[in-house]
């Protein structure tokens, strides 16, 4: 076995242990601190629901800025007037007063902080018993404002934003649709997968997949890709240089007017032109 196919399959191992971690809780996905979560509902347990909603003029904001640990994000961007969140908080207990108990914590934090909507969903309580937490946030985003994503143990989706993103994401699935967009940011111990992109992107990634399906825009894309310890698949044509356990691939398509930078370890990054 060669030296390339070694590196390909310790980049598997290792890839397939942090997702065994992160999603089926070898690790507990609140990383030690509150609730531990199981990958299914137990039907024996209780449950109890309740639905938040918040909204604000767009006018005068600049930005959104979402923190969230071990919650679901949606955010879509189009032509409202409003940033509008919606917030739905399921909690499971062995009884139901339990799970009301656990569900009075749960609370829809968002603020306005000058030209920034801040929205956090910080690590859920802890609480004895056997118990279960879900958060799912559905967002509303006006063009033009900027979004950034600080999430952990998490899975978020983003579809038609316009402005420029900003992502750090630890042990979590992150999907983009139709996105316009300036992204810069990290990943590390993540699933990353952009279909329909058209926008520049500098990104670095760890033990994480990275998919990235580009439209084939007269603009073009000038590409740039660093994988240690990694590999680089895809339909897209690229020049190949391997440094020692480093492989560096590069290539023009059309203009090259938008940059593709990705530096990546122990990594699998996938790119192709729509």
């Amino acid at each position: 076995m060669n030296s390339k196919r070694i590196t390909v399959l310790v980049l598997l191992i290792l890839t397939g242990i942090a997702f065994l971690e992160g999603w089926l809780g070898i690790i507990p996905r609140t990383g030690g601190k509150g609730i531990h979560f199981s990958p299914a509902w137990d039907p024996d347990l209780a449950q109890s629901k309740s639905t938040e909603r918040w909204s604000v003029p767009a006018e005068g904001v600049a930005e959104l800025a979402v923190e969230a640990d071990s919650a679901e994000i949606t955010i879509t961007g189009g032509a409202s007037e409003n940033v509008e969140i919606v917030a739905e908080f399921t909690a499971a207990g062995a009884t139901l007063a339990e799970a009301e108990e656990l569900l009075s914590k749960l609370k829809l934090d968002v603020a306005v902080e000058g030209q920034k909507v801040k929205l956090v969903a910080g690590p859920v309580p802890n609480v004895q018993g056997r118990t279960k937490v879900e958060r799912r946030y559905t967002v509303a985003v006006p063009e033009g404002i900027a979004v950034e994503l600080n999430i952990t143990h998490s899975s978020a989706e983003l579809a038609n934003v316009v402005g420029g993103v900003s992502l750090d994401a630890d042990y979590s699935a992150v999907q983009g649709k139709e996105l316009s967009s300036d992204i810069q940011g990290s990943v590390s111990f993540t699933s990353l997968n952009l279909t329909e992109f058209r926008g520049s992107l500098e990104l670095e990634a760890s033990y994480s997949t990275v998919g990235l399906d580009l439209v084939d825009d007269p603009a073009g894309y000038d590409v740039y890709v660093e994988a240690a310890f990694g590999a680089v698949e895809g339909g897209l044509a690229l020049e190949r240089q391997q440094e020692r356990n480093t492989l560096i691939a590069r290539g023009v398509v059309h203009r090259g007017e938008l940059p593709i930078q990705i530096l990546s370890r122990f990594s699998t990054v996938k790119l192709n032109l729509k």
